[in-house]
């Protein structure tokens, strides 16, 4: 009964260790305009509950569950995934601010701003993507994630990107399929799990453009 315990113990830990993502954000994005100018970009992500658990000790939360930036191990990574394009600039992760992390409901949450301050145009277009090509981290979110001011005049669509190549050099439509062939797998396994199945999308891409409001 040990050997067969054993061998199970050993296949999850397998299946575990080369099976990705490990590390996931329910991801928020605002966009910030004012006077006809885009300020900037703020981004909140919370971390799952569980990986919140594991790392609460090196976290060292204060009274107020305020986390100091240097007790985020991880949160160099962070940077490297938020992608911005304003028109012809590409921001890089130095542009980047972190503003504040603290725990919440069980749950990390970390705010960044990365500062625009450019005038927007008729045409003007910002695109915004957060992904990690080792896929490692998994950021969810779609349209509801986003908060953009209602009186601006913008089109607004998400899309996956196909062509950028992640984890052994697989694209979204390959992950997402054996993603969610670990999960049946698991569950055949261990009923007594219960698998919350997410939308995985690597390369999601939140590409706005600004209308006719502007001069």
């Amino acid at each position: 009964m040990k050997f067969i315990y054993n061998i199970i113990l050993f296949f999850i830990i397998s299946i575990y260790s080369y099976s990705h993502p490990h590390v996931f954000f329910d991801t928020n994005i605002e966009v910030k305009i004012e006077n006809q100018k885009l300020e900037g970009i703020e981004l909140q992500l919370s971390l799952d509950e569980l990986n919140t658990r594991l790392n609460k000790k090196i976290l060292k939360p204060d009274k107020e569950m305020n986390v100091e930036q240097e007790n985020i191990v991880f949160l160099k990574h962070l940077f490297k995934h938020i992608r911005v394009k304003y028109n012809n600039k590409t921001y890089k992760e130095d542009d980047i601010i972190f503003e504040q992390a603290k725990l919440v409901d069980d749950s990390l949450e970390i705010y960044f701003f990365l500062p625009i301050d450019e005038k927007i145009t008729k045409n003007s277009k910002l695109k915004i993507a957060l992904y990690d090509t080792k896929y490692y981290y998994n950021y969810d979110y779609e349209k509801s994630s986003l908060k953009i001011d209602k009186n601006i005049k913008s089109k607004i669509n998400f899309f996956t990107n196909d062509k950028i190549k992640f984890y052994f050099n697989l694209n979204n439509k390959k992950i997402c399929h054996n993603w969610q062939t670990f999960f049946i797998l698991y569950n055949l396994l261990f009923m007594q799990f219960i698998i919350h199945s997410r939308k995985f999308y690597r390369s999601f891409l939140c590409h706005i453009q600004f209308c006719s409001n502007f001069s």
